[in-house]
């Protein structure tokens, strides 16, 4: 039954407004409903005011990914720069064509930026471990701090409530000695949960000498300290290492190689104060040793090697709150990171007079308090935002953030988003070791954005979910690289639409499709100025046979002197059949990458993979 709200306020119990609100778009989010990240504090997702999109772990299976970068290529907003789609391929993520650095990457919680460069790689992160994506499109500085172009939170799995173990093996491989192995187990000793993955991965390239391999092991612990007190224990391992292949659209001519060796703790205690009230603790770690090495072509010869080694330690409090028509949350992060650069020239650069060596010690620290309402009238929830930042970077500010969501009816909801936030410049931009010719600027300021956006998204049409979002983007104190030095530069106003679709299934057939369009003025430095991208895609479930037909298009409009082509969709081919043996579910896939051998890429020297096949199987038990 329809809950009906008076217009004078009156409050409904918190359970009739729950269900009323998991009924709202429910056809198109059957598991899809709670929000975490837009406000640090689980939502319904009609009571959201960001933009956000979700990915579920079903949608990651649907589609056979073997990395974080595949699954987000197909996301509309989302523009994934150096991406070649070749296995464990580097990619930056820009949302709305915003840099590499302005968007905050996190596991649980937990950011993972290399703080040297500002970006962070998704590569060490295998798809298994995760839950479901959540991604925040536009400034999310009053939230979560440096995040001027957004934030994408990679929730992991947690351990099962089975008494007995439970999991699953895979293995699949393809062209060019390229396969994916991983074994996940789960359960509950006692009343100790745990979960184990273990996974491997490696390919000789689609395309030139770009070869991919890379181990992983994850695990989580879930220790219930009483009824009222949770506590989960997370540490993981990876090691990808990439050979980039040959650049010889500039001099000297090079191969590029790239090594990671990442790992995590991150240990988190939730405490239930009482019905209302919640309260947070969460420490982490990280360390990423990395090796950016360059030799020159057809030699084995030195060019240079930057080597970053940077550990961060940190730590977060928050307590969640709903009190009446008021639901939200208060807290405090705390990190330190330190970074040791070592940048090694070979005898090229010590030719023309760089140093054989050389080193450099960095060192951030970073707090910030914030708080924010959801404020519940009738139909209508305001979310106000607010968040005090120091680092030792870039100072002291504020970022403000006030959001509207309308349930209009039982379909729609209309959403309008005002946001200042700021984005802090890299550590070797700043204070060196971005490369032997790099000199540091110790005067770069941080970059700060003012967001205007509107949004709805409805199933009015019965049979489509349909949603759109208009913003407007001025990001002031724009860094720019002046040849061998960044400074802050001119001011970049930004402003694009994005309208996604989805339909329900007919006779086990599902489309959707996207479309995102992106102008910048001035332009970039890559010479962008209208950036586009379209999805389209068709899915089929029944009769225990799943089909995933998706094509994805970037039209790029970057300089010609890049050496791009980008004038053609990208179509991957799906096709799954479940099966049973002994009362085991298992299934096996078939899957085409690039289907009708398409080039898209914005840079001459990372073209994009060929046509390529690989087959597998996934066993559950």
């Amino acid at each position: 039954m329809i809950l009906l709200l008076s217009t004078s306020y009156g409050i409904a119990s918190a359970q009739q407004i729950l269900q009323r609100e998991m009924r709202i778009l429910r056809l198109f989010y059957p598991d899809k409903e709670i929000v975490i990240t837009s406000t640090r504090q689980p939502k319904p997702i009609s009571k959201v005011a960001k933009n956000v999109t979700i990915i579920t772990s079903k949608d990651i299976e649907m589609m056979n990914a073997h990395d974080i970068a595949e699954v987000l290529y197909r996301v509309a907003g989302i523009f994934l720069d150096g991406y070649s789609q070749d296995m464990g391929s580097p990619s930056f993520v820009n949302i709305y064509a915003s840099e590499r650095r302005h968007t905050l990457i996190m596991i649980d919680g937990m950011p993972i930026n290399f703080h040297s460069e500002g970006y962070a790689e998704l590569n060490s992160i295998p798809v298994d471990i995760v839950k479901r994506i959540e991604i925040v499109k536009g400034p999310a500085s009053s939230c979560w701090g440096s995040s001027i172009g957004g934030v994408v939170n990679i929730i992991t799995k947690d351990p099962s409530k089975s008494d007995k173990p439970e999991g699953y093996v895979r293995f699949s491989y393809g062209e060019r000695y390229t396969y994916d192995t991983g074994a996940q187990i789960s359960g509950k000793y006692k009343k100790i949960g745990y979960y184990i993955f273990a996974g491997k991965m490696n390919s000789d390239g689609m395309r030139g000498n770009r070869d991919f391999k890379r181990n992983s092991l994850y695990s989580k612990i879930r220790i219930p300290i009483s009824d009222r007190i949770d506590a989960k224990v997370f540490f993981g391992y990876s090691d990808p290492e990439n050979d980039l292949g040959e650049y010889t659209h500039i001099l000297p001519k090079f191969e590029a190689y790239y090594k990671n060796h990442f790992n995590f703790l991150n240990a988190k205690l939730n405490a239930k104060l009482t019905d209302n009230l919640n309260l947070r603790f969460m420490f982490y770690h990280t360390r990423q040793k990395i090796s950016l090495n360059t030799k020159m072509l057809y030699s084995d010869l030195l060019y240079q090697d930057i080597c970053p080694d940077e550990e961060t330690y940190g730590g977060r409090v928050s307590l969640g709150y709903s009190l009446g028509r008021h639901s939200g949350s208060i807290g405090i992060d705390i990190e330190r990171n330190d970074t040791d650069i070592n940048v090694y020239s070979g005898k090229l650069l010590q030719a023309i007079g760089a140093s054989k060596s050389l080193f450099f010690p960095l060192h951030e620290e970073r707090w910030g308090i914030y708080a924010n309402d959801n404020i519940d009238i009738g139909d209508l929830t305001i979310i106000p935002e607010l968040r005090y930042e120091h680092n030792t970077t870039s100072g002291s500010f504020v970022n403000t953030g006030l959001g509207l969501a309308y349930r209009l009816g039982e379909n729609t909801i209309l959403r309008a988003q005002f946001a200042r936030g700021i984005s802090s410049p890299p550590l070797s931009w700043k204070y060196g070791g971005g490369g032997v010719f790099l000199r540091p600027n110790k005067r770069l300021g941080p970059e700060r954005v003012l967001l205007y956006q509107i949004g709805a998204e409805t199933s009015i049409l019965k049979y489509f979910w349909l949603k759109g979002t208009v913003f407007r983007q001025e990001i002031h104190n724009y860094l720019i690289s002046k040849g061998n030095f960044y400074k802050n530069g001119y001011d970049q106003k930004k402003h694009g639409i994005e309208i996604q679709f989805e339909s329900i299934p007919f006779y086990g057939f599902k489309l959707s499709g996207s479309y995102t369009f992106v102008h910048l003025n001035p332009e970039n430095e890559s010479g962008r100025s209208n950036i586009k991208k379209y999805t389209c895609g068709l899915r089929y479930n029944s009769y225990g046979i799943e089909g995933d037909l998706y094509g994805t298009y970037y039209w790029w409009n970057t300089d010609s002197s890049y050496g791009g082509s980008y004038d053609n969709f990208i179509w991957d081919l799906d096709i799954k059949k479940r099966l049973s043996y002994k009362k085991k579910r298992m299934y096996i896939f078939f899957k085409v990458h690039n289907l009708f051998n398409g080039s898209q890429y914005d840079f001459s020297d990372r073209k994009n993979s060929r046509r390529w096949i690989e087959s597998g199987f996934k066993i559950y038990f």
